[in-house]
């Protein structure tokens, strides 16, 4: 398989039987004899932009460029404000999307770092766009996060806003910040990136930039391990469990209640099945 192989002057050679492949998917090296004409492996267009490797699983001459989300906050990250990880979930992608379009979960199941009240107090404003939805959680005169909170000592109570920004099918930006009123908010940089890898699990990627205390490496310390263990010990239990219960169903199948908080997930679920089969329609007619 070339995928375990070495890449070596733009040539992928095969881990397994030596086979030699070039930029165009041509099989151009056999050290067993002539290279089959038939030999050829499928070409797909591939781009790097903001330190991602973006691959488009259509026919290469289709590929469009414009379609991949601004993310260029992760070029003002530095060893001391970034904070990337991954952590492959056995769930469903759109469970996972569904934990960053609501976040009010936040308050319940990280009480201690991530939560406090103020997502749930506030109401969400969901808002398409071309292409996909805009999410804004606007809190005044709340308790804030303790991240936040930190660095403000002596104020009880700051404005904080989050926004989100969720491109189909499964990656969102989101922005949080916050800061006594008429001050100017200190902000953190988040990127969310669900790629499914089957109908039950998803390679989940995460990344948060921050403005503030660009120098403290025990800060910086303090906050990658809050953000791991909220993610990895919290979040990715309690999506297992729910793709545990769901099983092989689909959600709507199961007709689950309905509470304010799901207004961004069901924008968004609904969004992803009008897309699907208009795609599926476009296939059949192809």
């Amino acid at each position: 398989m070339a995928s375990r192989g070495q890449v070596s002057a733009g040539v992928i050679t095969c881990g397994y039987h030596g086979l030699g492949f070039n930029e165009t998917g041509q099989c151009i090296a056999n050290p067993h004899g002539a290279v089959p004409r038939v030999a050829r492996v499928e070409r797909l267009a591939a781009v790097e932009r903001h330190g991602i490797l973006w691959v488009w699983l259509g026919t290469a001459e289709t590929a469009q460029c414009s379609l991949i989300p601004d993310l260029s906050f992760l070029a003002r990250g530095t060893p001391l404000t970034m904070r990337a990880g991954y952590m492959h979930t056995r769930a469903n992608y759109q469970l996972c999307v569904d934990n960053i379009l609501d976040l009010s979960h936040a308050d319940f199941l990280h009480p201690a770092s991530l939560g406090g009240g103020a997502a749930t107090r506030a109401r969400c404003k969901v808002t398409k766009t071309e292409t996909g939805l805009n999410l804004s959680w606007d809190m005044k005169n709340e308790v804030p996060l303790p991240v936040i909170g930190c660095e403000y000592p002596g104020y009880e109570r700051l404005d904080l806003w989050i926004d989100v920004i969720w491109t189909p099918p499964g990656i969102m930006y989101l922005e949080a910040g916050g800061g006594p009123p008429g001050t100017a908010a200190i902000n953190t940089f988040n990127v969310h990136i669900m790629m499914p890898e089957g109908a039950a699990a998803t390679h989940y990627f995460y990344c948060n930039v921050r403005n503030f205390r660009v120098d403290d490496a025990d800060f910086h310390e303090h906050v990658s391990e809050m953000l791991r263990d909220a993610f990895e010990s919290e979040d990715k239990p309690m999506l297992e469990a729910q793709q545990l219960r769901i099983g092989d169903r689909d959600v709507d199948q199961l007709k689950p209640m309905l509470l304010g908080s799901d207004a961004g997930p069901v924008a968004a679920r609904r969004m992803l099945v009008a897309r699907i089969a208009e795609e599926q329609a476009n296939q059949s007619v192809q």
